[in-house]
């Protein structure tokens, strides 16, 4: 049982939107105990704050507790106006309950260059803890577009082994998981 809000904000005179989800709610184990889980997810975009050649035009972030990624599935983003899925965080990434985590957070930004046809788009970073307080996953993802319009509704998400979301023409994933003993690591570039 749970539930989920979502509070919206625009700047006009500053062009300045924001956008805020939330998830909170509490699961039964199979011993009848319960735990409670929450995620938190802001995005705001804005005109643009110069950073040498290029812009930073938003920023993302999270935070998480007692869930879990379950999936990059290839889901549009939600800007303000639509709702996402329960579970489903702003960028498009899917988390579900699960108690062997203690918590996760997620950054990302949108980047474009002077003139945003020219380049554009999103990278985007998170970690999740194992309850005992030890890494248990490290996520580097993002895509670019180039001679492209920026592209706000494409997902943050990228699905193995698909073609980036949201016409980009380069998208890069790296996972990195580890599990008592055990330690993998995963890479996949796509270039179009």
């Amino acid at each position: 049982e749970g539930w989920q809000g979502m509070l919206q904000a625009n700047f006009a005179k500053l062009d300045v939107n924001v956008a805020v989800f939330g998830v909170f709610g509490k699961m039964e184990k199979e011993d009848g105990s319960e735990y409670k889980y929450m995620m938190v997810d802001a995005v705001a975009e804005f005109p643009g704050i110069p950073l040498g050649a290029i812009k930073l035009k938003g920023i993302a972030g999270g935070f998480y507790c007692n869930m879990h990624r379950d999936t990059a599935a290839n889901i549009e983003f939600k800007p303000p106006g639509g709702k996402p899925a329960l579970g489903q965080s702003l960028s498009g990434v899917i988390y579900k309950p699960n108690d062997i985590y203690s918590f996760g957070f997620k950054i990302g930004v949108i980047l474009t260059a002077p003139k945003e046809e020219v380049f554009n788009g999103n990278a985007n970073f998170e970690m999740t803890f194992y309850d005992g307080g030890g890494i248990s996953d490290i996520y580097f993802f993002g895509n670019a577009r180039f001679l492209t319009p920026i592209n706000k509704g494409a997902s943050l998400a990228y699905t193995k082994g698909a073609p980036p979301p949201g016409s980009a023409q380069i998208a890069a994933n790296l996972e990195l998981h580890w599990t008592p003993g055990n330690f993998t690591g995963e890479l996949e570039v796509y270039m179009n």
